[in-house]
């Protein structure tokens, strides 16, 4: 689905950025940091003839922020939470470009398993004839940025552990009604899965790709096509940063929506912290600044389910802020130990 811009109005992406200054939920810039190895063991990816896939066509959606009822799911009781991590933190890189945002505002859902949108721009990516033992990789990004300037260090390094990365833009940088891109991520997701053949995926969700991960498990019924569900620096449960109070909705909706208390999360909140059978790893930073507090990054939820990382748990004197987190090499490795082990990651994959 595609949005198009009003002929001398300012487009959506352009205003959001220089509303928030180009310094909101998500948005860093990585770069491939080849020294970085991996250390999973998980088995290697190849590219291999393709059946014949079944189709998935995707729906365009419209869905405002603040309609559509939800989907009660089983609700979950709350326990204690695991926390291990650590961190050597990098120093924050830049944001992209207006025009770089606005080049993904119209980027249409792909229309079946075969169309899977490109490579956008990242070797590898989106690759239909990739092929693991494991699940396929969907990555979400955060808001006011794309999926290069977010995992562009992170993709390489999931292909070099064997495993097959995929992706869909967030229109409009991510500034449209959470409910909105939930929706096409979901679709998105069975077009893989029609495209692999695989029975589940897992998710990497990064700042809104948190929220969008969780409303998309709630109410677009893909819980059963899910295995773990990482989240780093995520608004799972939104943020109470003054940042996002000065953002009007007709500027960015989805900013509206990550605001603690929400009408969204109210909802969300109403069903339960977690979905169907996933697993769930999160990392978050002390020095995030953007997503707090940060304890509420991760779901509620017995360790069996829920496993929590923080940075300077592990390293006291790690400073990464929000906007670092996927530039620094110890939270990559994180990522990929927590794939790796099926959502249970161990604090001996971090160092400082």
């Amino acid at each position: 689905m595609s949005r198009n811009a009003v002929p001398g109005r300012r487009s959506p992406v352009r205003a959001a950025a220089l509303a928030l200054g180009l310094l909101l939920v998500g948005g860093c810039s990585t770069t491939p940091d080849a020294s970085t190895a991996d250390s999973t063991g998980a088995p290697g990816a190849t590219s291999t003839p393709t059946p014949t896939p079944a189709t998935s066509t995707i729906t365009a959606r419209t869905t405002a922020s603040t309609t559509g009822a939800a989907r009660p799911p089983a609700s979950t009781t709350p326990s204690t939470r695991r926390r291990t991590a650590a961190s050597t933190p990098l120093p924050t890189t830049p944001f992209p470009s207006t025009s770089a945002l606005s080049a993904t505002s119209a980027t249409s859902a792909p229309t079946s398993s075969a169309d899977l949108g490109g490579d956008l721009g990242l070797a590898g990516l989106n690759d239909p004839d990739c092929r693991s033992a494991a699940p396929p990789v969907v990555l979400l990004q955060g808001t006011v940025s794309t999926v290069e300037s977010n995992f562009a260090a992170l993709i390489p390094e999931l292909q070099r552990a064997g495993l097959c990365p995929y992706a869909h833009s967030f229109r409009f940088g991510g500034t449209v009604a959470v409910r909105e891109t939930a929706a096409e991520q979901a679709d998105f997701v069975r077009a893989v899965l029609g495209a692999t053949g695989a029975a589940q995926v897992d998710l990497v969700g990064y700042s809104q790709g948190a929220l969008v991960a969780r409303t998309a498990l709630r109410e677009d019924g893909i819980a059963d096509r899910v295995r773990v569900l990482v989240l780093v620096a995520g608004t799972y449960h939104g943020t109470t940063a003054a940042l996002l109070d000065r953002v009007p909705a007709a500027v960015c909706a989805s900013c509206v929506d990550q605001r603690a208390g929400s009408t969204l999360l109210q909802a969300l909140d109403a069903g339960g912290e977690l979905d169907g059978d996933v697993r769930y790893a999160a990392v978050s930073s002390r020095a995030d600044q953007v997503v707090t507090p940060v304890e509420r990054q991760t779901p509620d939820g017995p360790v069996d389910r829920v496993s929590w990382a923080l940075l300077q748990d592990e390293c006291p004197t790690s400073t990464t802020p929000h906007e670092s987190m996927l530039a620094d090499p110890s939270v990559r490795r994180w990522i990929l130990d927590a794939l790796a082990s099926g959502g249970r990651p161990s604090a001996d994959t971090l160092a400082c």
